[in-house]
């Protein structure tokens, strides 16, 4: 079984993928992670794709993630693609929670680097810029995959936290 988790940064999705990972034992594939080296530096695309390809050929996987690129090649082998489509309040407050948290704890993300200070509020880099600027992109982008394209049946279109719990107990259901 392979899943695909997008939304809103902020929304959740490496958290549930950790969660659908482990609960499945499917291997985990975060593409922040493999996106960045340290001191947010870029990789190369050819680079991050060969990277990303080589991981979902190891067997049943979860991606988190919106990059485009890995949508389109992933959606040719997923069997549910989650959209995390939470109210713009509750990722603005999820995404606070979590960058004060990071922050303080100087938890790393995105591989092996560091949110600072000044990068999220005083730059154009900042995660809340991010949100957003890419929120209503995301859903547009979502949107249409769930309306127009071959893979509509494959979308889970989530609202709310309560609608992703009836899902994941769906599946735990499932599973049984």
């Amino acid at each position: 079984m392979n899943f695909y988790i997008s939304g809103t940064s902020g929304s959740g999705k490496s958290t549930l993928a950790k969660q659908l990972a482990q609960r499945f034992q499917l291997n985990h594939i975060e593409l922040d992670a493999l996106h960045f080296d340290p001191n947010w530096v870029e990789r190369p695309d050819a680079d991050f794709m060969c990277d990303v390809f080589s991981k979902m050929e190891e067997g049943p996987w979860v991606i988190c993630g919106n990059y485009k690129e890995i949508l389109a090649l992933a959606l040719e082998k997923v069997d549910h693609l989650i959209w995390l489509d939470y109210s713009l309040p509750l990722i603005f407050w999820r995404v606070t929670k979590r960058t004060f948290r990071r922050l303080l704890k100087k938890e790393k993300c995105c591989g092996e680097n560091y949110e600072r200070w000044y990068q999220q509020f005083f730059t154009q880099y900042s995660i809340f810029l991010w949100v957003l600027k890419t929120y209503r992109k995301n859903k547009r982008r979502y949107e249409n995959i769930s309306k127009y394209s071959p893979y509509a049946s494959c979308v889970r279109r989530l609202k709310s936290p309560r609608e992703l719990e009836i899902f994941l107990k769906a599946l735990e259901d499932n599973k049984k």
